[in-house]
Parts: C-alpha cells; structure tokens; sequence
C-alpha cells in the first residue's frame, strides 16, 4: 500500500486541479454574461433617457415658441419678415437639440452593446480555456501516475521495485 500512496495522491491532486480549473471557468463565465446583461441593460437605458431628454427639450421648445408668439402678438406685430425668421430659426434649433440628444444616447447605447457582444465572447472563451486547462491537468496527472507507476512497478514486469533513500 505504502508504494501506492505515490500513485493515489497523484489521482487526488489530477481530480482537484481538473474541478478547479473548471469551476474557475464556470465563475469566470458566470461574471462575464451577467456583465454583458448589465450593459444590454444600460444600452435600454442610455435610449431611456435620451427618448426623456428628447421630450423635455421638445417641451422647452414648444413653450418657448408660445412665449414668442405671444410676445410677438402683444406688441402688435405680424408673424411675416424677420418675426417670422426668428421663429424658423428657434424651431430649427429645438429640434436639432431634439435629434441631438436621441443620438447621444444612441451612441452610448451601441458602446454598451459593444461592451455586452464582448463580454458574451469573454465568457465563451472561459469556458473553452477552462475545457484547455482541465484537459491539460488531467494529461499531465496521467503522465505523473504513469511515470510514478514506471518507478514502483519497474515497468512492464510487473514487479514492485524497493525504494529505498538516499543518503
């Protein structure tokens, strides 16, 4: 038995590195898609907002051309000539800012979908190196035990051969 200890602590130590090189995989998975949930959640978000901002600065914008008009109308002058172009060209920047808030958020939610596509590739390739590492361990204990079986057994005859130390 004690010849076989060799051999039996090599199997343990193979088991123990194959479980843990695939539990480090699966952890490191397991982070990588609830990161890419997180950002495909913050891109809906980040389109969330920018729709709100939008309709804030559309409402700013009515009541602010309601405020001209009105102010226009009180002092007696009519909505033609250079009224008419101040009124044109607040309307044109209203919606620009519209459109410019609906593309920052935009923007921001394609970096997070961007951030969300690499972490799902992260956690592939986890999982694949984990596969890598635990086949890795499982061939280098095989290697170990066999070598270590060589050294007790003497090899092929089967015959155990006495170990004894040095020195």
């Amino acid at each position: 038995m004690s010849n076989a200890l060799p051999l039996i602590f090599t199997a343990i130590s193979t088991a123990v590195s194959v479980v843990g090189a695939l539990r480090q995989s699966r952890a490191e998975s397991d982070t990588a898609n609830y990161n890419a949930q997180v950002a495909a959640r913050n891109a809906e978000i980040s389109r969330q907002q920018a729709k709100a901002e939008a309709a804030q600065i559309e409402r700013t914008n009515r009541l602010r051309i309601g405020a001209i008009i009105a102010n226009v109308g009180g002092s007696g002058i009519t909505m033609e000539g250079s009224a008419l172009e101040v009124l044109g060209d607040v309307v044109s920047q209203g919606e620009l800012d519209r459109q410019q808030a609906l593309y920052r958020g935009e923007i921001r939610a394609i970096g997070y979908e961007d951030t969300s596509y690499l972490e799902r590739q992260r956690s592939k390739d986890a999982r694949t190196a984990g596969y890598f590492r635990a086949g890795s361990a499982l061939v280098k204990g095989a290697a170990q035990g066999y070598d270590q079986y060589e050294d007790i057994y003497g090899g092929t005859e089967g015959e155990p051969v006495k170990l004894t130390r040095a020195g």
